[in-house]
Formats: structure tokens, C-alpha cells, sequence
């Protein structure tokens, strides 16, 4: 409820300050605050509420290039695919794991991640009621060790295909996905669409 307020109040600043270079840094504020969770046209009209004037700003460059970067998992959008590594080594694709037809999820998330660790109970149940209903999930591993990616996997019962290229941040899926935190999921419809975003607990219990 808070989030959605102080979002309403960047808006309001945007509106009021378009024309001004603290106008862009609230359009950024924006875009961060809710990850990847707008559509392509609301991504353009962030863009697009910003004065023509401010175009030239290196703060607005920076806008466009975290827009650009958002637009392949806005709301709507088909998903792309890339390589992966599996457990063995093997180099896989995402389109391995996403059936058509079916819900897919992507999960990122780390060993080294408290927050992840905590939400995995939630993943674990939410897998042992839906495997086998229309419905997947694909783990990716944020993490750097094989060792500690694969031990957290045996330790916490995560029975779902678990994906890692062990670079953390700088791994293809985390940029492709713009992932700025973990926990973090993506939720793809039958037809391969992002439909959700950053879905936790028991509110990613409820809508799957």
C-alpha cells in the first residue's frame, strides 16, 4: 500500500516537474521502483511525460537505456530466447524448459540469499501442489559456486530444472529479465507472455 502511494507521489512529481531535470531523475525513480512490471506503453509514457527539451541530458539517456532495457519482460511481452547452463554443464535454452501450452515460471535466486532461502518453502509447496497441472518452474541460480548453487539445491527439495552460469548479476538471464533484486519471479502464459512479475509468498501461491 505504501509502494503504491510513494508511486502515485513520483507520477505527481513527474507531471509537475517534466520540464526539469529532477523530472527525469523521478522518471528513473519510476522505472526502478517497479522492476519490470509495466507494460511497453506505459514504459513509453514514463518516456514520453518528459519534455523534449531534457532529450539531450545524460540522465536522460540513461532513461531511455533502462527502458530499452525493460522492454523484452514488460507485461505482454513474448518472452526471448537464450542460452543456459544446466547442472551437468550442458549448454541448454530457455526454450527447453518453456512449454508451449503450459504456465512456465522463472525463479532467480542465489544460496547466499536470505530472502531467497525464506521464500523457498513457499516455491517448494507451491511446486508439490501444481507439478504436473499445466504448470513449470525454472530455477535460476544467481549464484558463483557450483558447489553452494547445487548444495542449496539438495538441502531445500527444490525438484524443479535449475538452470546457472555461476556470473551472479552479470549472467545473461539476470540482464535479459533486468533483475535488480532476488527473490525474483517472471510468470509466462501458455503462449509463452510475460503475464507477472516479482510474485512472492503467498500471493504467487494464489495467482498460479
Amino acid at each position: 500500500k505504501v509502494e503504491k502511494e510513494m508511486q502515485e507521489l513520483r507520477w505527481q512529481f513527474l507531471k509537475t516537474h517534466n520540464n526539469s531535470v529532477v523530472g527525469i531523475l523521478a522518471a528513473l525513480d519510476i522505472l526502478y521502483s517497479v522492476g519490470s512490471s509495466y507494460t511497453r506503453e506505459e514504459i513509453h509514457r514514463v518516456l514520453n511525460t518528459v519534455d523534449s527539451s531534457l532529450h539531450g541530458e545524460p540522465s536522460y539517456k540513461e532513461l531511455t537505456e533502462l527502458a530499452e532495457n525493460m522492454y523484452p519482460v514488460a507485461k505482454g511481452e513474448k518472452y526471448m530466447d537464450i542460452e543456459l547452463t544446466d547442472e551437468t554443464g550442458k549448454t541448454v535454452h530457455l526454450s527447453d524448459y518453456v512449454k508451449p501450452g503450459q504456465y512456465n515460471m522463472l525463479e532467480f535466486w542465489a544460496s547466499w540469499c536470505g530472502p531467497c532461502m525464506r521464500e523457498m518453502p513457499n516455491v517448494v509447496k507451491l511446486y508439490k501442489e501444481c507439478k504436473g497441472k499445466n504448470f513449470e518452474i525454472l530455477g535460476i541460480s544467481l549464484d558463483s559456486s557450483k558447489e553452494a548453487w547445487l548444495g542449496a539445491v539438495k538441502k531445500n527439495n527444490m525438484k524443479w530444472p535449475q538452470v546457472s552460469e555461476l556470473k551472479m548479476w552479470v549472467s545473461e538471464p539476470a540482464k535479459l529479465c533486468n533483475v535488480r533484486g532476488i527473490p525474483y519471479t517472471v510468470l509466462l502464459d501458455p503462449d509463452g507472455k510475460v503475464i507477472a512479475l516479482g510474485l512472492r509468498g503467498e500471493e504467487l501461491i494464489t495467482k498460479i
